[in-house]
């Protein structure tokens, strides 16, 4: 994906009138396009696994955060101990 955004800024009314080159663009380059109204910034435009790969790495942020906040409370156990549990549980299934 590329850093300089500058060469993929596009105003709405080129949007409106070249949907398919702006596709065509974000599939191609993996880059996103920004949409400018009035000349300020008001959406993006991405290919759907850039999407879905950013949402993921999001979602994966979050569960960081989850877990730091817990270590920072105190609310940890030992791997160990951890792992036993999960043993003992899908041996319950098995």
């Amino acid at each position: 994906m590329a850093l300089n955004y500058q060469e993929a800024i596009r105003p709405l009314s080129y949007i409106a009138e070249h949907p398919l080159a702006a596709m065509e663009y974000v599939s191609e380059h993996r880059s996103p396009v920004i949409i400018t109204q009035n000349d300020e910034a008001k959406a993006v435009l991405l290919d759907i696994e850039t999407y879905q790969q950013t949402q993921k790495a999001l979602a994966l942020l979050r569960c960081i955060k989850i877990g730091e906040r817990a270590a920072a409370e105190g609310r940890m156990r030992p791997a160990k101990d951890v792992f036993a549990d999960l043993e003992k549980k899908l041996t319950q299934y098995a």
